[in-house]
């Protein structure tokens, strides 16, 4: 009994570190290629996105339009992590370097989901 219960909660450990791990390669991809497809699936309905200081919450349309305009802007700019990592209150981040942009990708798991609270542009 001992045993099949370690395996259940070792799966459903596996199991999250994937669907993280799909995000931030998605992410990697996304930014590196210009894709938004590769990224919408993973933003929330509502992302608080700042560039340069400049913060707004917005719909995920409006977060879709506002990152393909810097995707169109920085083609082909490789998207490079430099640090993952869990916040005291249990939000993930990751933080990348994407053109002269220091990003910070704040996400978190919604039922089993993880989904993309917010993105900060920081030069």
């Amino acid at each position: 009994m001992k045993i099949l219960l370690f395996f259940v909660v070792f799966l459903g450990l596996q199991f999250g570190a994937t669907a993280q791990n799909q995000l931030v390669e998605s992410c990697k991809v996304a930014f590196g290629k210009g894709d938004i497809k590769a990224l919408s699936n993973y933003l929330n309905d509502n992302v608080s996105m700042s560039i340069d200081d400049e913060s707004k919450a917005q719909n995920k349309q409006q977060t879709e339009n506002a990152l393909q305009s810097l995707f169109t802007q920085n083609k082909g700019v490789v998207f490079s992590i430099v640090h993952e990592g869990t916040s005291k209150e249990g939000k993930k981040f990751v933080i990348g370097n994407y053109a002269s942009y220091r990003v910070t990708i704040n996400y978190k798991s919604y039922s089993g989901n993880y989904m993309i609270d917010a993105i900060d542009f920081a030069q």
